[in-house]
């Protein structure tokens, strides 16, 4: 299912990427997450899109330096999240906010 880029084959765990817990009268979420290779080591610079499957709006981020991110505001539905950095396989998930 997933695609080899170049050299190496990422399989990134989706560490916390789980939505967060909706706050009393809030009515947005947000995906956030740590991007790690298969040894365990962070992954900077990844680019994080996500994509909500009712209405296609597409929201991206980049990992920090610890390989973490966070998008935030997002409306409540089904999201495709995918991740892309060179030299690994593209990593897809879907998660409900």
């Amino acid at each position: 299912m997933a695609r080899v880029l170049k050299h190496s084959l990422l399989k990134v765990l989706f560490l916390s990427a789980l939505p967060a817990v909706l706050l009393a009268q809030s009515e947005t979420g947000q995906i956030s997450g740590t991007i790690t290779d298969p040894s365990g080591a962070v992954i900077a610079s990844a680019k994080v899109t996500v994509k909500n499957a009712a209405t296609g709006a597409v929201r991206t981020a980049s990992t920090n330096d610890s390989g973490t991110y966070t998008l935030t505001n997002l409306q409540p539905a089904d999201y495709r999240v995918s991740v892309e950095s060179a030299g690994f396989a593209t990593a897809v998930k879907t998660v409900n906010v």
